[in-house]
């Protein structure tokens, strides 16, 4: 744990490539891989692909390596699309609370960037990757319904569509939370930046 709190500290940039963008889209294609297997019978294909994996088997480690790669790469690009849908969200997100806030960060951070990157920062790109993961699952969920439409003796993904849409709603609802954790960080920033400023005077 020790070590995996000082990967987190390292700043803003690991947590938004791989929190914000990696993982939400790696999720997504995970859970669509495993959507395509459990519900979908491939026949002569997956006796072929079993067949080839035996055959290479020294290989293994090589398959694996460009599996990861792949899951990496599409997954960055993916986190990437997500990013810019959600950005459609912003009005459920940000519901009621303050929509720009970059002017109070730049104060923040010219005033106290230790406060601003590790006590404040934090919550919101934990907003963004909790917006990225619902958007993640409601393309999932329109995943499920398109697998449903084109095959319908396969009933099993409606019900995958549900509870991915279900998820959705939470995640956005997270997502809310957390923007909301960041706001209220920033308003007790600057109060506390604004009694040491008159006190110094």
């Amino acid at each position: 744990m020790d070590k995996a709190e000082k990967i987190y500290e390292k700043g803003p940039g690991f947590l938004r490539d791989t929190f914000q963008y990696i993982f939400p889209g790696c999720l997504f294609l995970s859970l669509s891989f495993l959507l395509l297997i459990y519900f979908i019978n491939w026949g002569e294909f997956r006796k072929e692909f079993i067949c080839l994996f035996k055959n290479n088997a020294p290989n293994i480690a090589s398959f694996i390596l460009v599996l990861f790669l792949f899951f990496l790469i599409f997954g960055y690009l993916l986190g990437v699309l997500f990013m810019e849908v959600g950005d459609i969200l912003n009005c459920c997100i940000k519901y009621r609370l303050r929509k720009k806030t970059f002017k109070d960060e730049m104060k923040i951070g010219i005033n106290s960037p230790f406060i601003l990157l590790y006590y404040i920062e934090r919550y919101n790109l934990l907003s963004y990757t909790k917006r990225n993961i619902a958007i993640s699952f409601f393309f999932l969920s329109i995943l499920s319904i398109c697998f449903y439409i084109s095959l319908p003796s396969k009933c099993g993904f409606i019900y995958t569509a549900i509870i991915a849409a279900i998820l959705f709603f939470l995640f956005i609802w997270f997502a809310h939370r957390a923007y909301k954790d960041f706001i209220e960080r920033i308003d007790a920033a600057l109060e506390m930046l604004e009694c040491f400023s008159k006190r110094e005077k």
